[in-house]
């Protein structure tokens, strides 16, 4: 016996099925495509962080007056008036956001602030760049608090200083601003991305560098700082 040929009709519906289902996997492929193209600014970059950075060094953002306490409990600007110290030039600030009851990743950002401010001074830099940790945990830490991160972590005063931001809407404000995700968890912790943010002496943030390269942003703080001394500011 001859084995069984399919119909025409048979095959017709198993080409139909077969085109179908080829034309699904082709949509679903482009569809994740244009996702991530979204997503990642085009394929230029691969994550948020990285496309943020790239838009920021592009065309910078002016860092908004939000109203902070710092760890001498005294009422200030957040960066216009810790980029002014009377008799002294305006000086670029490197600002990374944290909350003192971190265990995880502000250890890491701690660590490399200590690096970078041995590194200014070193450098003699201190008239030029200045350190800014920024405590987002405003129902929390308290110019107290803030005292005494500053001295567990060995800050200069004329070098790092921290400040909180007096209300929930000033450091809203400011994460925005910054890019920074905050995430609060049930345990009193809270999960954050991490960045260093190099701000020019006209408040303007201008760099955005990632956490494992202090070297870089202490030279991008170092040209900003420069350049708007001797040629007005990038």
């Amino acid at each position: 016996m001859h084995p069984a040929v399919p119909s025409p009709s048979r095959r017709s519906g198993s080409k139909t099925s077969l085109l179908r289902a080829a034309t699904g996997v082709a949509v679903a492929l482009l569809t994740g495509l244009l996702l991530i193209a979204w997503a990642t600014d085009g394929f230029a970059v691969l994550t948020t962080d990285a496309a943020r950075a790239r838009n920021v060094a592009a065309t910078p953002v002016a860092v908004p007056a939000v109203a902070v306490w710092d760890q001498r409990g005294v009422n200030m600007d957040v960066l216009h008036d810790a980029l002014r110290t009377p008799g002294q030039p305006p000086r670029a600030i490197i600002v990374d956001f944290i909350f003192t009851r971190c265990i995880t990743l502000c250890s890491t950002l701690a660590g490399v602030y200590q690096q970078l401010q041995r590194e200014i001074v070193a450098q003699g830099l201190e008239d030029k760049v200045r350190l800014l940790s920024v405590s987002f945990d405003v129902e929390h830490d308290s110019p107290e608090r803030l005292a005494r991160q500053a001295l567990l972590m060995g800050a200069r005063p004329d070098v790092w200083s921290f400040v909180t931001p007096n209300s929930g809407m000033g450091r809203d404000l400011l994460l925005k601003t910054f890019g920074v995700q905050v995430v609060a968890e049930k345990n009193g912790q809270w999960q954050h991305n991490a960045a260093l943010h190099v701000v020019n002496t006209n408040g303007d943030l201008v760099r955005i560098v990632d956490i494992d390269d202090p070297a870089g942003a202490l030279a991008a703080a170092t040209a900003a700082a420069t350049y708007s001394a001797t040629a007005g500011t990038p």
